[in-house]
């Protein structure tokens, strides 16, 4: 760098008048007054510097702008072609991720899973190589995978990190042989690695402070990243278990329900039964982890996911039940508690109640159901179509019926049946004929169809 400096020098020019001196003869008189405020000489270049030095300045300015301009839009160019790139390779890994879950393959997911948190790794590798990462089956969640839709990917600062969301398609049963699309946005952190982007686990700002909301029924603690979810969650659950509990509430302790941000929350839900069981504390996967609404059907969804897993609880603190004791018509009694609250659809439809009309010979078989914990999908349809009746035609709460079939494991059919119905039919043959009566009732608009 060079200091260029200036030096500034004052030049006194002092000019004696010679007064009095003789002047040649042929010179006119000196005139004295011109020595006494002699004039200043006019320098005809000033005006020209004072105009040219502002438009040379203006012409510097202007040129450092625009270099400066240009320098600007070519390191933007430069980030924006490094942030696209970036972006290209964290989709790939995740991509990859993806069809290594799909297909199950455990060695493939792990060469792309970060090994920072041994516990959450373990976990990750647990739900891909049982196929759980993204299946909700086991809350009537059918995922559909798709490959139509580009993750949004969010990079930090450093480049070295960044938050990617997907959302992935589930279809839910809604009646009838209908179904519903819902999509769950999925949210993922991925970091640099020595040759590629791993899966890794969200740090403590990810999730945020965890806070508790409580009514009635349900305390729900969340983390602060789903608290927009969590609060509205928790007045639906509430709602939703003061309907259990109507009538019940000696005998109906209230639940903490666990929203958990550990993704080995997510294992224990392999099958539907899994979400039956329950506790006075309940863990289930906060709604990031399991996946977030993107619109009102989703929300609705989500809803009725966390509500049925709070409901079976109840019921099953309420009842006494113990996987996997009477599991047939335990969870035929579960699924019309959760059909009644709206939570579930029914499953049997007027075909099914038309075929019992016309076959009465089927009373015998749903008796021949009775204690078993297993049955096809016949004859677990009929096991349904008797439950229908027993909630439509009786005056027992459901949850009673099922503390009823769980404690007596001796206690026969009929005598099961009497005490569900109050005495209502004064013999066996009785209360089939009124079933059968039910079933052609409900199944008249198929038998017309025929």
């Amino acid at each position: 760098m060079f200091d260029w400096q200036t030096e500034d020098r004052d030049w006194q020019e002092d000019e004696t008048p010679r007064r009095g001196r003789s002047r040649p003869a042929d010179l006119p008189p000196l005139n004295e007054a011109l020595f006494d405020a002699p004039e200043e000489p006019v320098d005809m270049a000033a005006p020209a510097r004072r105009g040219g030095r502002p438009l040379f300045l203006l012409a510097i300015a202007a040129l450092v702008v625009g270099l400066a301009a240009v320098l600007a839009w070519q390191l933007a160019r430069r980030a924006t072609t490094a942030e696209t790139r970036l972006t290209e390779e964290i989709a790939a890994s995740h991509a990859t991720v993806l069809d290594a879950a799909n297909r199950g393959d455990g060695e493939l997911f792990v060469s792309f899973l970060s090994g920072r948190d041994r516990e959450w790794a373990e976990a990750q590798e647990q739900l891909v190589r049982r196929g759980g990462l993204l299946d909700r089956s086991a809350f009537d969640l059918a995922w559909t995978p798709t490959a139509t839709v580009s993750p949004t990917v969010t990079l930090s600062p450093d480049l070295r990190a960044a938050e990617l969301t997907l959302p992935q398609t589930y279809e839910v049963a809604v009646g009838n042989g209908l179904t519903e699309t819902v999509a769950l946005q999925q949210t993922v952190v991925y970091r640099l690695g020595p040759d590629r982007w791993l899966f890794a686990p969200p740090d403590d700002a990810f999730w945020g402070e965890t806070a508790s909301v409580g009514g009635r029924y349900v305390r729900l603690t969340f983390p602060a990243r789903d608290a927009d979810l969590a609060e509205p969650l928790a007045r639906d659950l509430d709602a939703a278990l003061a309907e259990v509990c109507r009538g019940l509430e000696d005998s109906c302790p209230g639940l903490h329900l666990l929203l958990s941000t550990d993704p080995a929350s997510l294992i224990p839900y392999t099958v539907p039964i899994s979400t039956w069981g329950g506790g006075s504390e309940i863990v289930m996967p906060t709604p990031t982890l399991f996946g977030r609404p993107v619109d009102d059907a989703g929300r609705r969804a989500l809803s009725r996911v966390y509500a049925a897993r709070v409901v079976a609880a109840a019921t099953a603190n309420t009842s006494g039940w113990q996987c996997c004791d009477d599991a047939l018509f335990y969870g035929a009694l579960l699924d019309a508690q959760l059909y009644r609250l709206g939570l579930r659809p029914w499953p049997v439809g007027t075909a099914q109640y038309a075929r019992l009309a016309r076959e009465p010979e089927l009373v015998r078989a749903v008796e021949g159901l009775w204690r078993r914990d297993a049955a096809t999908d016949d004859e677990r349809l009929l096991a349904y179509t008797l439950v229908d009746f027993l909630v439509a035609r009786g005056t027992t709460p459901i949850v009673i019926m099922q503390r009823l079939l769980l404690d007596d494991t001796e206690l026969p059919y009929w005598a099961w049946i009497t005490r569900v119905m109050g005495g209502l039919h004064g013999s066996q043959a009785d209360f089939e004929r009124d079933l059968l009566r039910y079933a052609a009732e409900r199944g008249l608009d198929a038998a017309a169809m025929n």
